[in-house]
């Protein structure tokens, strides 16, 4: 039931990291209470039976190129993410890739 949730939010926590993956949200204005009593809003605007391709998304009100965020961007002292979705795939992520789990710096 919990890979549901996070699904419908739009968000992929991957397992043993820091890294959430941005999808496709399934609510046009969610809240969310995290952290004990921090607000994490999540806003897809332009959702719609046709309009679920991401085309942009905003982290904190800045302009964001990656398809993902790490834990501290929101999920600590809460915040936005805004997602603008469309009828059409769009690569809009430019962005650097997340780091890998099995990533060791040495």
């Amino acid at each position: 039931n919990s890979w549901l949730i996070w699904q419908m939010l739009g968000l992929y926590p991957v397992v043993t990291t820091p890294v959430y993956l941005l999808e496709s949200p399934w609510f046009r204005d969610i809240n969310m209470t995290i952290n004990g009593n921090k607000n994490l809003r999540i806003l897809a605007e332009g959702l719609g039976d046709d309009s679920y391709y991401v085309q942009g998304v905003k982290v904190n009100g800045v302009q964001w190129d990656k398809n993902w965020f790490e834990h501290e961007d929101v999920m600590v002292e809460g915040g936005t993410i805004e997602f603008v979705l469309g009828s059409e795939p769009k690569m809009w992520e430019s962005g650097e890739v997340p780091p890998s789990p099995g990533h060791v710096k040495l």
